[in-house]
């Protein structure tokens, strides 16, 4: 694991996508290094925040007054939610490679798999905001931006029509946002709130 080298992916994919998604597309990446030397570490990110913000900082609910959750329900949410987006990422990939005959891309599982992994990277990195449990509102939004990233490495990646890349993302697009808000759900139920 390479802080540094995580960081900068973020960044690039960020600031300069197009130019990121060649790169990636370019690197000889397998499965088991994208699992070793991103995800394993950015998944926890989302993880730990909400753990720390539910049980140490606390849910405002009124002037003074804020909810914390039990240590063992926020251990437990943390690590379904840990072990929930690392299942996400696959699933993602597994529709996006299944999807791609139909929309006349190549079918490729390594591209596939590398699409939804970094496209995860940039939001899993902001949510280091869930450490203060409001600022979860402010990631929604920030989650906007990743749909432009997703947009610009389907066409990098998968090698489709250009015409086809909205119809190509809308099922993928309509996993994440159910796989996110199963995450989110399970999550709650099992910290209490």
């Amino acid at each position: 694991m390479n802080p540094g080298k995580i960081i900068r992916r973020i960044k690039n994919l960020v600031i300069q996508p197009a130019q990121e998604w060649e790169a990636i597309r370019e690197e000889k990446l397998s499965v088991a290094t994208m699992f070793t030397e991103y995800l394993l570490v950015m998944a926890a990110v989302p993880a730990l925040a909400n753990f720390i913000g539910y049980t140490v900082v606390g849910l405002p609910v009124a002037p003074g007054l804020q909810i914390r959750v039990d240590p063992i329900g926020g251990l437990t949410a943390a690590v379904f939610r840990y072990g929930l987006s690392l299942g996400a990422v696959y699933v993602t990939a597994f529709v996006i490679h299944k999807l791609a005959p139909v929309f006349d891309a190549e079918r490729d599982w390594l591209a596939a798999f590398k699409l939804s992994a970094f496209t995860y990277l940039p939001i899993w990195g902001a949510s280091i905001l869930l450490v203060v449990p409001l600022f979860g509102r402010l990631l929604v939004l920030l989650s906007l931006y990743s749909i432009y990233i997703f947009y610009v490495g389907m066409q990098k990646l998968m090698r489709h029509g250009g015409d086809k890349t909205i119809p190509f993302m809308v099922v993928p697009m309509l996993t994440v946002l159910i796989l996110s808000w199963l995450i989110y759900t399970v999550s709650a139920e099992l910290r209490g709130i």
